[in-house]
């Protein structure tokens, strides 16, 4: 895997025990996904110093092509990790990006029953009722798994009039992400 080397001044003598991540006082180390791995772990110290050098920021909503396209922020929630979600999305992290077949970061929590965290992808107007590529709404997967306080809340949101404009902004996302689907795939979607 690649790795990369940063330069830190500010940084001192501190060693992590993974290997994607190794602290000096004169460089830092780090691999292609090394967000990825910290939010997987729910490390908040970690996560909090990656998220502050600024190649990392730019790089907050990269996906993972061998994970399912997911991003550190799919991550974290699909993991149920609060303070790790609320630092990846105070620095920048797209609450409603999508991952392999079309999950956004609600599908992740809402599959776990992440509660919480549903509630602050609203706070960051991420979208919790878009559909995913085979039109399961978060709440769907919630009552897939029995999250009955997750399907509580999801139904709350759908009825709220702020809803309807981001129900007409996802009918035509979803849309032309079927066109585009079927332009690749050659094939009809429903």
């Amino acid at each position: 895997m690649a790795q990369r080397r940063f330069t830190l001044p500010s940084i001192t003598n501190r060693k992590f025990s993974k290997s994607s991540i190794r602290l000096s006082s004169r460089s830092l180390m780090l691999d292609e996904f090394a967000l990825h791995s910290t939010a997987w772990e729910g490390n908040v110290s970690r996560l909090s110093q990656l998220v502050t050098i600024c190649i990392l920021k730019s790089r907050i909503n990269e996906t993972d092509a061998d994970y399912g396209h997911r991003t550190a922020i799919h991550i974290a929630c699909e993991r149920g990790h609060l303070r790790c979600s609320e630092i990846l999305l105070e620095n920048g992290a797209d609450p409603s990006l999508r991952m392999y077949q079309g999950w956004t970061p609600a599908h992740c929590a809402a599959e776990n029953g992440n509660l919480k965290i549903l509630k602050l992808l609203l706070e960051h107007n991420g979208l919790l009722i878009g559909k995913d590529d085979y039109g399961a709404t978060p709440k769907n997967i919630a009552e897939t798994y029995g999250r009955s306080d997750c399907v509580e809340f999801l139904n709350a949101v759908e009825k709220h009039p702020s809803q309807k404009h981001d129900i007409i902004k996802e009918k035509i996302t979803n849309a032309a992400r079927r066109s585009l689907l079927q332009q690749k795939m050659k094939i009809k979607l429903p």
